[in-house]
């Protein structure tokens, strides 16, 4: 194969070939990378993951994600029946809440009412006290778009 050297401009001493085969070899590693990050999207986002809460003698703490994401550090979490107070520790400037509701209804309201809800809070906590019986439970924030963003989890009672 034979090819020709091209003098001038940032590519100087590239022979030909050589030039044109990068130029390729860059053109599919972006559009791979373009492809690559669409293939995941989802109009229901889901919550992060993290190491279950689980409540202890009628306390349950759910904290959002401290660095201000549309996130609690868990999504899931465990209570036994009755009188549970769940408090959110919510360090970032973020505004969030936490809220609970029967069901399993995850990034959408669903149709069962909210059982409760905590006050909104940046740098501090808050927290809110519901008579949970056996079943699924949904809590999220309730902040505009928090909820669809990925800001919810289960909490299963039993």
């Amino acid at each position: 194969m034979t090819s020709a050297t091209i003098r001038g401009g940032p590519a100087g001493l590239l022979p030909a070939t050589a030039r044109g085969n990068a130029a390729a070899a860059l053109c599919v590693a972006l559009g791979t990378l373009a492809i690559g990050g669409c293939g995941s999207f989802s109009s229901k986002a889901e919550p992060s993951a993290g190491k279950p809460a689980v409540e202890k003698a009628g306390k349950l703490e759910i904290d959002a994600n401290p660095e201000g994401q549309l996130a609690y550090t868990t999504n899931k979490a465990t209570a036994t029946p009755g009188r549970v107070t769940i408090t959110m520790k919510n360090m970032s400037g973020v505004p969030h809440n936490i809220a609970i509701q029967q069901g399993s209804s995850g990034a959408t309201q669903g149709p069962t009412p909210v059982l409760g809800a905590s006050k909104f809070v940046t740098g501090g906590s808050a927290s809110v006290t519901v008579s949970l019986k056996p079943g699924t439970y949904t809590f999220f924030c309730q902040a505009p778009g928090h909820r669809a963003a990925g800001m919810w989890g289960t909490l299963t009672v039993k």
